[in-house]
């Protein structure tokens, strides 16, 4: 037994310190294990890593990394006393750069995050999914998770609903109103306006906060395998195999069209070979007398291909702009729509919202080639390119 506290003794001189966080991940254990849970762990690694049982250098350094973590766990006190400490490491900052993390926060200008206050938090949840991080600007973990919490808002936008709170400016809403007690804290919202909420105690790397999004996006969202072909009436897309697109690219391309095209997996030799005799077609789009084929695996690309193959949306003219509009005044007509991009991902929201009011017309209209139009009717628009 001696011999094996020198050699850990020696160790520790050569394996660099782990920090409090690192503790968890070299367990294996997530930060709100138990006092057992840290013990379990612990002795089946020990058991692994041991000097006597695997003598290599590599696993006498991993000895000593779970011993330090151990040794760091296994009281709560202690355990909480180093999480407080890690939580309120604060690097220094000049005036300017304190007021400007202060004011700012860590999401200024995202173009993906939403940035909540007391004021806007009440309206900004409606239907959906919401994933909010309530936080500290001068936290590390907060800051740590930043970049992050920004590439999953990019990944997930139009799909969940990213966004987060600035506590440093917003204490009272943060704590009386929220109850939030600790930074970060993140709340995910999986009804949306319609009420509940699940705190999230998991890892707060990027792949930890995928998997849980997916948790709740799987619940709603069944891509079935599919033994025959369904109508030509009804817009499909044929996924040629379940491992031909990876699961969670998979299932974000069917939420982002979801409603709009029905998606179901291919997996019968003799249906793919009705679909396609092309070996590197991946998805097979289907409407009415309309077959596309689609080679790519990429999420956006395959987004786009479909959102291009589908009806074309009328495109009003000037003239019948005007009778639309008389139309309307004389109350003979349903109520229009007029869309004004022509960029691939509008043109998306648009198919979702011909999709959501059946009832109403929809028509493209060319505002920029147009401008007397747009200025007799007093149209005030930004048109994207």
């Amino acid at each position: 037994m001696l011999k094996h506290l020198l050699l850990a003794c020696f160790l520790i001189g050569v394996v660099n310190s782990l920090n409090y966080e690192e503790y968890y991940e070299v367990l294996g254990i997530s930060k709100v294990a138990s006092t057992g849970e840290i013990k379990q762990a612990y002795k089946k690694l020990a058991v692994k890593y041991h000097p006597d049982k695997n003598p290599t250098e590599e696993a006498h350094k991993m000895f000593v990394k779970i011993t330090e973590a151990y040794e760091a766990l296994k009281d709560p006190e202690k355990r909480s006393n180093n999480a407080y400490s890690f939580m309120h490491k604060q690097p220094f900052y000049s005036g300017e750069e304190y007021d400007r993390l202060l004011h700012d926060g860590l999401y200024h200008n995202d173009p993906f995050v939403d940035n909540l206050n007391e004021d806007n938090f009440n309206n900004y949840l409606k239907n959906g999914f919401y994933f909010i991080n309530f936080y500290s600007p001068f936290c590390p973990p907060c800051r740590n998770l930043a970049s992050s919490w920004k590439k999953l808002a990019e990944v997930y936008n139009g799909i969940v609903n990213i966004a987060a709170v600035n506590c440093k400016i917003q204490p009272q809403f943060c704590f009386n109103r929220m109850r939030i007690h600790s930074h970060p804290t993140l709340l995910f919202y999986p009804n949306g306006k319609r009420g509940g909420v699940v705190y999230y105690n998991g890892d707060l790397k990027l792949e930890a906060l995928e998997e849980y999004i997916m948790m709740f996006l799987r619940n709603h969202m069944n891509i079935p395998t599919i033994d025959q072909l369904r109508s030509k009436d009804k817009r499909m897309a044929y996924v040629l195999g379940s491992t031909m697109i990876e699961r969670n690219d998979l299932t974000r391309i069917a939420f982002h069209l979801n409603g709009v095209v029905t998606f179901a997996i291919v997996e019968d030799e003799d249906l793919r070979k009705k679909l396609t005799s092309n070996e590197h077609a991946t998805v097979v789009y289907k409407y009415k007398d309309v077959t596309k084929e689609i080679e790519s695996v990429e999420e956006d690309e395959i987004v786009d291909d479909i959102v291009r193959y589908l009806p074309k949306v009328e495109v009003i003219g000037p003239e019948k702009f005007k009778k639309i509009r008389n139309s309307l005044r004389s109350g003979s007509q349903k109520t229009w729509a007029f869309f004004f991009s022509t960029k691939n991902k509008n043109r998306l929201q648009l198919h979702q919202m011909i999709n959501a009011f059946p009832a109403m017309n929809f028509g493209k209209f060319y505002a920029q080639r147009n401008n007397k139009i747009v200025a007799q009717y007093y149209l005030w628009l930004t048109c994207s390119k």
